[in-house]
């Protein structure tokens, strides 16, 4: 276990969808906020991080929506650096009502990448991630998603230079837009993401041309493929729906 931070957050208008309820992509986005927050706090902020020639890259993203937070409610968002085993970190994130009651959950599997060399870090070669307190036994568990014997359906994007992070390519909550839009519009105004498992293989970078294959699996379960210009696989994506409640 690690240190536990957490900030109270208020849902803007400009991050809600057109019922007055949060995206979920900005629940994404609180999520990736507080982590950096905490890592400032104690001092292994990116901007550290980068003049050490290390960065983080998400490997691999569980959610799971309980329920929505509305237009002007206030919220807690908490994170944890739970576990630092060999080449992993567990992340965890949350999303809870003021009374405590949980929202929004995620889990999360990071690496760190040594960009001066091109490979990836053992973070018990980085003491200074010990400042988190983690562990070191990583217990999360992503099962794969499901294969896909034909797509029914796919979309094409650019990546745009608002699109990309830090490190310089593709932010991560990208992609989960990118898979939403492939979904049918009536199926997006009637309903709501209730569980997500996102796989993240290789990199996307300014000016890639991206393609999102989707197919409906089964009942309200859905399967996305997202691959560059050359057929790269970049992301893998396995979401359920649930009818929203009005």
């Amino acid at each position: 276990m690690g240190i536990i931070y957490e900030k109270k957050q208020k849902i803007n208008g400009y991050e809600c969808t057109y019922n007055y309820q949060l995206q979920p992509t900005a629940a994404l986005n609180y999520f990736q906020q507080t982590s950096q927050e905490q890592s400032e706090q104690l001092g292994v902020g990116p901007e550290v991080l980068d003049e050490m020639g290390l960065a983080w890259f998400l490997v691999k993203y569980k959610l799971q929506f309980h329920e929505y937070p509305k237009f002007n409610d206030e919220v807690m968002v908490e994170t944890e650096a739970i576990a630092f085993d060999k080449f992993a970190a567990h992340r965890r994130f949350a999303i809870k009502s003021l009374d405590g009651r949980m929202m929004v959950e995620g889990d999360t599997e990071w690496m760190l990448q040594n960009r001066s060399e091109n490979r990836l870090e053992r973070l018990s070669n980085v003491p200074e991630l010990d400042v988190y307190e983690s562990g070191h036994e990583n217990h999360f568990k992503l099962k794969r998603v499901a294969k896909v014997d034909e797509w029914t359906d796919s979309k094409n994007f650019q990546v745009r230079y608002l699109d990309i992070d830090f490190n310089s390519h593709v932010n991560h909550v990208k992609y989960l837009a990118w898979a939403l839009e492939t979904l049918p519009l009536e199926k997006v105004k009637a309903g709501e993401i209730e569980t997500a498992k996102i796989i993240y293989k290789n990199q996307g970078f300014y000016g890639d041309m991206i393609t999102v294959k989707s197919a409906e699996i089964a009942e309200d379960t859905y399967r996305m493929d997202i691959e560059n210009q050359e057929g790269t696989l970049l992301c893998q994506i396995e979401m359920t729906m649930r009818i929203r409640e009005e």
